[in-house]
């Protein structure tokens, strides 16, 4: 073969590789919030913040990647965040927790914090989906006005159905925050409604 048909058949297959690429758009996704209503209006402590979500390097990435197995990761190169995950996942919980309690209780994550609000740190350790399934792990810790903490940090595994690709762990994301916010906000509801607090105790006792 010619060096002349080589670098023609060279050029064709470059051309080809490159137009495969381009094929396939760059998407982007987002955390929605699961709204549930108010599910803890009995509540009459301060005002809440969700001040930090802290997320594992395996998993703060602008692509979505997720664990399929012990040690094992996969990454979807033309899937993306809309902005950091920590972000997403705060402003989600942020909604859901405001559509769980009582009007003016939860703050918005970029508004002032008062001196005497409550605020929540939240760290999501793994996040792992297989088989359909996805399985959350998170802890969060109440910090109260003027301290460092107000009670022993609260670890749960949550899980929810999960569709396929990345469209599907972003859908899982978003329940699974809702879920997560359901605990935190049994976990506020425990210390600060004026009613007796079956549910919250309820929901405060399992961790699955």
């Amino acid at each position: 073969m010619s060096p002349l048909i080589r670098g023609l058949l060279a050029s064709a297959l470059t051309l080809l590789v490159l137009a495969g690429c381009r094929s396939q758009p760059t998407r982007l996704f987002t955390i929605q919030a699961v709204t549930r209503g108010p599910g803890y209006p009995s509540y009459q402590g301060p005002v809440v913040r969700v001040d930090a979500v802290h997320v594992p390097p395996g998993l703060d990435r602008t692509e979505l990647m997720w664990t399929i197995a012990p040690g094992e990761l996969q990454i979807d190169d033309f899937a993306y965040w809309s902005a950091p995950l920590a972000q997403l996942a705060r402003r989600a919980l942020s909604a859901d927790l405001i559509a769980l309690f009582p009007p003016g209780t939860v703050l918005f994550p970029d508004l002032p914090k008062p001196a005497d609000a409550l605020g929540v740190e939240v760290d999501l350790l793994s996040m792992v989906v297989d088989r359909g399934q996805a399985q959350l792990t998170a802890g969060w810790m109440i910090t109260a006005p003027g301290s460092d903490s107000s009670g022993e940090r609260q670890t749960v595994t949550l899980q929810a159905p999960a569709g396929s690709g990345a469209a599907g762990v972003a859908d899982a994301y978003g329940v699974l925050m809702g879920e997560l916010a359901e605990r935190i906000g049994a976990d506020l509801a425990a210390r600060h409604s004026a009613r007796p607090r079956a549910r919250a105790v309820q929901l405060l006792g399992g961790t699955g």
